[in-house]
């Protein structure tokens, strides 16, 4: 008895130990390494570092930059801003990412827009907003969809299955979950094909499943987020309707199925071999084809996209 009882608690340390919080390190700013900021319409990984340490500077008291964790290869720190809108102490907080895959600029143009414009506008709410830039700092360098090694970041992410190596950068993003008790967190990306234009992925695509895996509660929450981000920019600023699919992807290992994967119901609760310590409504967001549109008006538009998209989550969940 006393043998099964200790085999019991040893478990429990180990999950404990697996999906623990984390201590992550403030930095006063961002090294870069050269002063070449711009490359057309786009930014350089130093010009992204030198625009977060601008907004540091100009906003010492609503901005945070933080090192999460660095890329495998080039060692490059995953850029990562923590802006602070309202009272701290009554904030939600809310995880937003992009350059998952390097080759997709455009998610993070639209999101250094609206990290811009948050620290910008007066925005009644009281909100610690975490967004890291460049999920895959490696590929971004490159301009290519992989990590250095030739890796889909997005498709090594412990769900379903816990027999994936856990990359440096993966790991950078599930401790910030593992340490945060997050609302809800959006993974953006950019495509090549006019059918992901501005889709809204539902958790758990991989089955087919979509909110149906979910529990009463975390299916009503995650219904809720798929509405907010598709009537973000009713205005018709695009002219491609913003739509939801839990088809249009077959594929394991996706980053926001793992945010939500805590949030299962009983009949598929097996699925869920390694979920976050603190699970909570997550979805991928593609923003628009091509992934790297040369025309300003087009990226202008997913940068108001982005920004409407974020502020109604802010706002609302």
């Amino acid at each position: 008895m006393n043998l099964k009882i200790n085999i019991i608690l040893f478990s429990l340390l180990l999950l404990l130990y697996s999906c623990g919080s984390k201590e992550f390190e403030e930095v006063s700013r961002f090294e870069t390494f050269s002063d070449n900021y711009k490359s057309g319409l786009y930014h350089t990984l130093d010009g992204i570092y030198n625009q977060l340490n601008e907004y540091k500077k100009a906003y010492p008291d609503k901005v945070k930059l933080v090192n999460i964790g660095k890329s495998e290869h080039f060692e490059k720190m995953l850029p990562f801003i923590r802006i602070q809108l309202g009272n701290s102490e009554t904030s939600k907080q809310y995880l937003f990412v992009a350059g998952t895959h390097g080759d997709e600029a455009a998610a993070v143009e639209a999101m250094l827009f609206t990290i811009d414009q948050l620290l910008k506008n007066n925005i009644p709410v009281n909100a610690t907003i975490d967004f890291v830039l460049v999920h895959n700092p490696d590929g971004f360098i490159e301009n290519e969809r992989t990590n250095f090694a030739g890796t889909d970041l997005n498709r090594t992410f412990p769900f379903p299955s816990n027999d994936v190596k856990i990359l440096t950068e993966n790991k950078a993003i599930m401790d910030l979950v593992n340490s945060n008790k997050y609302k809800a967190s959006l993974f953006f990306h950019t495509a090549n094909e006019d059918k992901y234009e501005n889709l809204i992925r539902v958790p758990i695509e991989y089955n087919q499943y979509g909110t149906t895996a979910f529990t009463a509660n975390a299916k009503a929450d995650i219904e809720k987020l798929v509405s907010i981000v598709q009537f973000a920019n009713q205005d018709n600023i695009s002219k491609v309707a913003w739509h939801s699919s839990s088809e249009l992807v077959n594929k394991n290992g996706i980053a926001s199925d793992w945010c939500s994967s805590g949030l299962l119901n009983d009949s598929v609760k097996e699925l869920s071999v390694n979920p976050p310590k603190y699970s909570h409504p997550s979805l991928t967001i593609e923003l628009c084809s091509p992934k790297q549109p040369l025309q300003v008006d087009k990226l202008d538009e997913e940068k108001k996209e982005t920004y409407n998209i974020v502020l109604n989550v802010i706002k609302n969940i």
